[in-house]
């Protein structure tokens, strides 16, 4: 079986399919240019986020494994919505897959507060036991 040994593993990364992204399939051009929520209305340039609207479909996550049971993978700390393909599975390597934070820069805007008019989130209470 493909998942023998991956529960010897804490955390994973999954590739997958943005498949609910509005370009997707479209002949419309993505947009070089994006507004994070950071920024308030500021543009920067797409490949300096990480907005699903991309010139390819293709998404990257690090997730935590709690168990591998009968080929089926349990995981949390997902940034994905139900449904989303995965193309991919592999294991986090912290020798390989991690910088130490002392050799990482990222823009300012990064680190700042985030400007934004969302509303809060509120989640049903059978969300919330799901």
């Amino acid at each position: 079986m493909s998942t023998a040994n991956l529960s010897e593993y804490s955390h994973v990364w999954l590739i997958y399919i943005f498949h609910e992204n509005t370009n997707l399939g479209t002949k419309s051009q993505v947009k070089s240019k994006v507004r994070p929520p950071r920024l308030g209305g500021e543009k920067v340039g797409l490949f300096s986020t990480r907005t699903p609207h991309r010139p390819n479909p293709i998404g990257l996550s690090l997730v935590r494994l709690h168990k591998v049971e009968k080929g089926v993978l349990h995981f949390s700390g997902l940034d994905l919505i139900d449904g989303t393909p995965i193309l991919d599975v592999k294991p986090y390597l912290p020798n390989s897959d991690s910088i130490p934070a002392e050799h990482v820069s990222v823009p300012a805007w990064f680190s700042a507060p985030v400007i934004s008019s969302h509303e809060a989130v509120n989640f049903s209470p059978t969300a919330v036991e799901q």
